[in-house]
C-alpha cells in the first residue's frame, strides 16, 4: 500500500505541475499578446527653444555667451516632425529610438562685440546666424515589473546632438562655423499603464550627470502622453516632452558651453505590428 500510495502521489504531483506549466504558458502568451512587437509613430512637435552658445577658441580662450534666440534672432519655437520606434527582442527586453531635425536661422545687428571661435565680429555688424540640429535618443529597455496591464522598464542609452552652426557678416568680412557631435548616456525608467486595451498612459523619465572624456554636464529627457488604438494596427494620441541638456566642452571640434532646452505638446500617429 506505501509503495501504491507513493505512486499515486508522484503521479498527481506530476500532473498538477503539467497543468501549472502549461496554465504558466498560456497565461504568459496572454500577457506577451497584449503589447505590441513592433510599434512605430510619426509626431507633429511644436516646442518652445532656447539655446545660448560660447565657442571658444582652439587656445580655450573664452567666445562671448550668446542667447540665440535673444541676441540673434533665431526662432524660439518651431513646428517638427519626430520618429520614434520601439522593437521587442523579447518579451522583457526591447530598444527604443526617436529622430528629429531642427533648422534655424536669423540675422541680428549686433548690440556689442561678438567673439565666436576665433572671429571677432565688430559692434553693430549684421550677423547672420545659422544652427542646425540632429537629434538622435537611443535606448535599450528590460522589463522590471510586467503583467497585462502594467509595465514598468529600466532604460540605458545615449542621446545624440549633432550641430552644424555658424555666423558671418555676409560680406565675406567676418565668418565663423561649428560642426560637433555630443554624445551624452542616459539612464532612466520608462512605465507604460494600460487603462482600457484601447487607453494607454506613456510615460519615461531619463537623466545623467557627469563627465566623459572631454565633456562635462547634465542632461534630462523626460515625456508623458496618452495613447488611443482605433484598431488592433493604428492608434493616435497627445503627448508632452521636456529636455535639458547643459554641457561644458574641451573637445576640439567645439571647445566651449551649450545649453540646449526645448519643451512642448506633441500629437502622434502610431502603426504597431
Amino acid at each position: 500500500m506505501t509503495g501504491k500510495g507513493s505512486l499515486i502521489t508522484r503521479r498527481v504531483v506530476a500532473t498538477l505541475c503539467a497543468i501549472t506549466s502549461v496554465m504558466g504558458l498560456t497565461a504568459n502568451a496572454a500577457d506577451e499578446s497584449v503589447w505590441d512587437r513592433v510599434s512605430v509613430s510619426v509626431a507633429g512637435f511644436a516646442p518652445d527653444i532656447n539655446t545660448s552658445v560660447r565657442f571658444d577658441t582652439p587656445a580655450l580662450q573664452p567666445g562671448t555667451e550668446l542667447d540665440l534666440e535673444s541676441d540673434m534672432n533665431l526662432s524660439h519655437s518651431e513646428t517638427l516632425y519626430q520618429v520614434l520606434a520601439t522593437v521587442r527582442l523579447t518579451d522583457r527586453i526591447s530598444i527604443d529610438a526617436s529622430y528629429f531635425q531642427l533648422a534655424r536661422s536669423g540675422t541680428a545687428t549686433l548690440n556689442s562685440e561678438v567673439r565666436f571661435g576665433e572671429a571677432v565680429f565688430p559692434v553693430s555688424a549684421d550677423a547672420n546666424t545659422v544652427f542646425d540640429n540632429d537629434v538622435i535618443t537611443a535606448s535599450l529597455g528590460y522589463a522590471l515589473w510586467k503583467n497585462r496591464q502594467l509595465e514598468l522598464m529600466a532604460t540605458f542609452g545615449a542621446y545624440f546632438l549633432s550641430l552644424n552652426g555658424g555666423i558671418d557678416t555676409g560680406d565675406g568680412g567676418f565668418s565663423e562655423s561649428v560642426s560637433a557631435t555630443a554624445p551624452m548616456p542616459l539612464i532612466g525608467g520608462r512605465l507604460t499603464y494600460k487603462f482600457t486595451p484601447r487607453v494607454s498612459l506613456l510615460a519615461s523619465a531619463e537623466y545623467l550627470s557627469g563627465q566623459i572624456q572631454d565633456f562635462e554636464g547634465s542632461i534630462s529627457n523626460y515625456r508623458v502622453a496618452m495613447e488611443f488604438s482605433f484598431t488592433q494596427n493604428f492608434g493616435a494620441g497627445l503627448g508632452y516632452d521636456a529636455f535639458n541638456l547643459e554641457l561644458d566642452s574641451e573637445y576640439a571640434d567645439f571647445p566651449g558651453r551649450l545649453t540646449f532646452e526645448y519643451s512642448g505638446p506633441k500629437a502622434f500617429f502610431t502603426m504597431k505590428f
